[in-house]
């Protein structure tokens, strides 16, 4: 499963940011790995990890917001 954060405005889209997951299918199937193009060093994931918060530009300038944000992601 590819996982993609992106953004978009008046001025055109872009890709930020993506990773990719395997289901315990993909990882235990070296043939699909390979044909795939899959590096070995990707593993297997039960679950996506949440790492992205998005905001708007009213949400986006709220500093403390930000400094919390900033402080989780460090734990």
């Amino acid at each position: 499963m590819g996982v993609v954060l992106g953004d978009a405005s008046a001025h055109g889209q872009t890709v930020l940011d993506r990773e990719l997951y395997l289901s315990q299918v993909w990882e235990d199937d070296a043939e699909r790995r390979q044909a795939g193009g899959v590096p070995e060093a990707v593993a297997f994931a039960s679950a996506v990890p949440a790492r992205w918060v998005t905001a708007d530009e009213i949400y986006g300038n709220d500093h403390a917001l930000r400094r919390w944000l900033e402080a989780e992601e460090s734990t």
